[in-house]
């Protein structure tokens, strides 16, 4: 998990999104976008090799990041939650959003060109 700026694209929020997100950012004109310290975690997954009566489930695991953000929430401040998936992943999105999270832009990797679609949401 690391803690960076993030650009949120204004025209992907809702009004509501929107009013919450200004509480933790600042609004850039020029981008149109607001700028928010947000937990970006990365590399989310879960081990098939583990046998299946001991294995967690997807909720399970990101609800444990959420604990871990919370205690970290109390020390450095900060609200927002970023993950990450390839753009176009179906099963992943979907996973997204019925655990919270909505989908707040787009990211293509400088290095080799690789989409991302970001989402974000908002510590418990």
């Amino acid at each position: 998990m690391a803690h960076k700026a993030f650009p949120i694209c204004a025209s992907a929020l809702s009004r509501s999104k929107a009013r919450k997100i200004e509480r933790f950012a600042k609004f850039d004109s020029t981008l149109e976008a607001y700028i928010a310290s947000v937990f970006l975690v990365a590399q989310l997954g879960k081990n098939y090799a583990i046998d299946g009566g001991k294995r967690i489930s997807g909720a399970a695991l990101l609800q444990l990041a959420f604990d871990e953000l919370k205690l970290a929430e109390r020390e450095i401040g900060g609200e927002i939650v970023c993950v990450e998936c390839s753009e176009g992943n179906k099963v992943l999105e979907a996973f997204y959003e019925k655990n919270g999270f909505f989908k707040a832009g787009r990211r293509v990797s400088e290095s080799d060109g690789h989409a991302y679609t970001q989402y974000l949401s908002f510590l418990k």
